[in-house]
């Protein structure tokens, strides 16, 4: 137990009650982190900087965390907070997720979306290419 932690608990005569006093901090401290893990969850928004697999992995990190936590996310749940935390050029994704009648999994997601930043990658060097032809 940290100082911190220690210092925030009152003395107690018995051990048993310092103990319950302890177990109850601790509570509070997990109510907190389960607030911060649905707040990334439901309001979270990626942006065009790093991977997007490092991306839905910080969202499936935070669904994982509030499910040992006994706040369950499922599966269908997390694919569609992922989905709406994708940025607009990944609109054509969300659109064929939509219109299909299998759903996917945390896993077919991942692959869809890492496959369209690759394509808008290499349509973004083509278009660098095609500017520094034209100059």
């Amino acid at each position: 137990m940290t100082d911190t932690v220690r210092g925030g608990i009152r003395k107690h005569e018995l051990a048993t009650e310092y103990l319950k006093a302890i177990k109850k901090k601790f509570k509070e401290s997990q109510k907190a982190k389960i607030s911060q893990y649905m707040s990334l969850l439901t309001t979270y928004k990626i942006d065009n900087t790093g991977s997007i697999w490092d991306r839905i992995m910080k969202m499936t990190d935070a669904a994982e965390k509030l499910n040992s936590m006994d706040v369950n996310i499922g599966e269908k749940q997390l694919v569609f907070m992922i989905l709406q935390a994708l940025p607009n050029k990944f609109s054509q994704l969300k659109v064929f997720y939509n219109t299909q009648v299998k759903s996917w999994d945390v896993d077919e997601l991942i692959g869809q979306c890492v496959q369209e930043e690759t394509r808008h990658r290499q349509e973004r060097g083509k278009d660098i290419e095609t500017v520094n032809f034209v100059q």
